[in-house]
């Protein structure tokens, strides 16, 4: 091709791929996809999970009245194999979301401490399973695997209650900020009754299950809660336009030349 100088300027495939694979534009847009990603499969995760692993229990045939407990389907199996069907997906996305958890760095010693410490207990919740009979409930009895998960709850509880309004810098409106810090305390108060709710149940039968999804639906809508104020509300990582220059002075989150 024709260059402006009159030169002839040869394009050859391996430019063409380059410039496919690396367009013109702000980098750090990569890093916060990225970014921005991990976020949203944490909570996608934690959502799914006990829809996925009822729904595809139901259709090859596991009974209803055995899924007493998100933690039976570690053992659960259908009526014509004795390998509990489900217990991969369970494990699995328990050790992603605990992965992420360790890998995510928040915005504080703090909140990465808190959050590395729920991931681990996150993964202990998915290898130490707790027993388990379809004929005879074990609700209400110790267990390293409820054990973890309580302190699970109560760790991501303390992350929000501590840490989630850290982002919220004083550059915002006083009443934008005083509403999203009371989500946030909302948040952290369901995180620390859901596993105190499923305790006094663990004996009802199917009330535990779904009050496991409540919590579990509390954890997700936290992420994904976050995110949408991490995004649009303070712009601590917006898409749209550069990210800002954050630093802490005083222990407070500045932005900018705030």
């Amino acid at each position: 091709m024709l260059g402006c100088s009159g030169f002839v300027t040869m394009t050859t495939l391996e430019d063409r791929l380059k410039r496919f694979s690396f367009p013109d534009g702000e980098f750090d847009n990569n890093v916060r996809r990225t970014y921005l990603a991990l976020r949203l499969w944490v909570g996608g995760i934690g959502f799914c999970l006990p829809i996925v692993l009822v729904l595809w229990g139901l259709t090859r045939e596991i009974p209803w009245h055995q899924m007493t407990s998100i933690s039976a389907f570690y053992w659960l199996h259908t009526p014509t194999s004795d390998h509990p069907l489900l217990r991969d997906w369970f494990v699995g996305s328990l050790c992603a979301v605990g992965i992420a958890l360790v890998i995510y760095k928040g915005y504080g010693l703090l909140e990465n401490w808190l959050l590395n410490l729920a991931g681990l207990t996150l993964i202990v919740v998915a290898l130490e399973p707790m027993a388990w009979s379809v004929t005879e409930s074990t609700g209400g009895t110790f267990s390293v695997h409820g054990t973890a998960a309580v302190i699970f709850f109560l760790l991501i509880a303390a992350t929000i209650w501590f840490c989630a309004g850290n982002t919220l810098h004083k550059g915002l409106d006083d009443q934008v900020r005083l509403r999203w810090l009371r989500i946030y305390k909302i948040f952290a108060i369901a995180m620390v009754a859901a596993p105190l709710v499923a305790f006094v149940v663990s004996k009802q039968g199917q009330w535990t299950i779904w009050v496991e999804t409540l919590g579990i639906w509390i954890f997700s809508s936290y992420w994904f809660t976050k995110t949408y104020e991490l995004l649009k509300v303070s712009e601590i990582e917006p898409m749209s336009k550069p990210a800002p220059k954050l630093k802490w002075v005083g222990g407070e989150l500045r932005v900018g030349g705030d």
